[in-house]
């Protein structure tokens, strides 16, 4: 398998997600609205701009006369073809090229924009190659999916797109550029090409949000800003202050209440509740299986991070009265604790993974967890394994040094539960939020240097308040397995 065959493999997943989309769906079965469409053909022109960019940038860092070409000849294609249907679509909406100009890109297209700016302006030609071939290749896999889903959209308003992603002669085109990126990346060291690797895998996830921006979805963290979730937590009374500015920082609300007598009241006006048994104690059991009862009555999503499991016959009585009676929308917690609630022995030391069950494959009990229980299933570490029983990402963001504060897991279940309470996709939110959390310690490790952990903890707070869509989606180290 040549390193291209790799790399699109490993993006392949997301290309899947994408022609998934609504928007996507929608063109192929012909109840598209117009005006959305017409949208997404204005962001695609703003898009463009940038990306032509981007491939100038190329010829100007390009090594050689046939690095000038390559780069030179996808300008031109865009101009020739690409330009072509984009203009006549933009001329059915009563809009010129002209008219495009004076309009605002929306999130994901700006933030999709400056991964690409950013890339070409700071990096040297393998990267910016990585960079761009996810919207070439990308296109011809989602519209080749799209066709063989519905042939029919050649009979109607669609058919100029469909037929330029998928002719014979775009397909030769997106050989020739991936056949030329094996030419240049085949000889590199393996650690950039890992590298390489995840910049193209980063550049694809810009891809769908783009496809989600077009159905009218907002990017994950967006859609937290937007809404402002409230997130309900009967939460570890050792970390819940840092659980609440944690859900501050990225966006939510939060509102910590753990009385049997208004626990309903209080899940019944929020958008998640977390339940959370670090601190445990017969008093708030109750409350937590009466806000789980609730919340799953009126549809709100709940989080459980299950402590210490298997570590006392309290909390394994307690975590299996919650999984009975209470339906989770995401289970998150260490291997050990995870490990348990598949049913495999563990060897649980409190709230640490054990050594004994690092053996143990944290795939396959994150898959088994999430078909036993119907839930999200999201195991953290050193790399983090997010599981729908279909979908797996694995994360790799973070620093060891967020082990040393008291909370960290705490606060990520609070912050899971902002993410999931604003978005439809718990899998997609559990991921993101995950991501945002690793981003911040590395963030934060970087900022406090030689201070200490204290400082640490606070930057992890501080980073997670400015972190967005742009950030995660550009420098996120999410892998996606090839989903069943």
């Amino acid at each position: 398998m040549s390193f291209m065959d790799q790399v699109i493999a490993r993006s392949k997943p997301l290309w899947d997600a994408a022609a998934d989309e609504r928007f996507l769906r929608q063109m192929g079965e012909g109840t598209l609205d117009r005006q959305q469409f017409l949208d997404y053909i204005i962001q695609d022109s703003i898009y463009l701009r940038d990306y032509l960019r981007a491939f100038a940038m190329g010829i100007v860092k390009a090594r050689s006369l046939k690095e000038m070409q390559v780069f030179y000849s996808v300008l031109g294609y865009v101009n020739d073809s690409e330009n072509a249907t984009r203009l006549q679509y933009l001329k059915d909406g009563g809009l010129t090229d002209a008219d495009v100009e004076t309009m605002d890109k929306k999130p994901a297209c700006a933030a999709y924009t400056s991964f690409l700016l950013e890339m070409a302006e700071k990096e040297e030609v393998p990267e910016i190659l990585m960079a761009v071939m996810p919207c070439m290749v990308g296109y011809y896999d989602v519209f080749q999916t799209l066709l063989k889903r519905y042939p029919e959209v050649l009979n109607g308003y669609y058919k100029p797109l469909v037929l330029d992603y998928t002719s014979d002669m775009y397909k030769s085109c997106c050989d020739y550029w991936t056949a030329y990126c094996d030419e240049v990346c085949a000889d590199l060291p393996e650690e950039r090409k890992e590298r390489l690797s995840e910049i193209f895998e980063a550049a694809s996830r810009q891809e769908l949000y783009f496809w989600q921006m077009a159905g009218g979805k907002p990017g994950p963290h967006e859609a937290v800003e937007n809404k402002v979730p409230l997130v309900h937590c009967i939460t570890n009374y050792v970390t819940v202050n840092d659980v609440a500015n944690a859900i501050l920082a990225c966006g939510g609300s939060p509102i910590m209440a753990d009385d049997v007598e208004e626990v309903a009241d209080i899940t019944g006006i929020s958008n998640a509740l977390v339940l959370n048994i670090g601190t445990l104690n017969t008093r708030t059991i109750p409350a937590m299986i009466k806000a789980g009862q609730t919340a799953n009555a009126k549809g709100i999503p709940v989080v459980l991070d299950p402590v210490g499991a298997g570590a006392s016959a309290l909390r394994n009585q307690t975590v299996a009265e919650l999984l009975e009676k209470v339906q989770f929308s995401v289970i998150r917690g260490n291997l050990s604790e995870v490990s348990y609630l598949s049913g495999i022995q563990t060897a649980a030391r409190g709230v640490d993974v054990s050594e004994a069950d690092l053996q143990n494959d944290p795939i396959a009990v994150g898959k088994a967890v999430a078909k036993k229980y119907h839930c999200v299933t999201a195991i953290t570490g050193a790399k983090d394994v997010i599981t729908d029983g279909r979908r797996v990402a694995v994360i790799s963001n973070g620093v060891p040094q967020m082990g040393k504060i008291t909370g960290t897991g705490c606060m990520l279940s609070g912050v899971i539960g902002a993410y999931v309470g604003a978005n439809e996709d718990f899998f997609e939110g559990t991921v993101t939020a995950i991501t945002s959390m690793g981003m911040a310690g590395e963030i934060a490790h970087e900022a406090a240097k030689d201070k200490g952990t204290g400082s640490l903890r606070t930057g992890i707070i501080d980073a997670l308040s400015r972190l967005d869509d742009r950030q995660i989606g550009g420098k996120g180290k999410i892998h996606y397995e090839a989903w069943n």
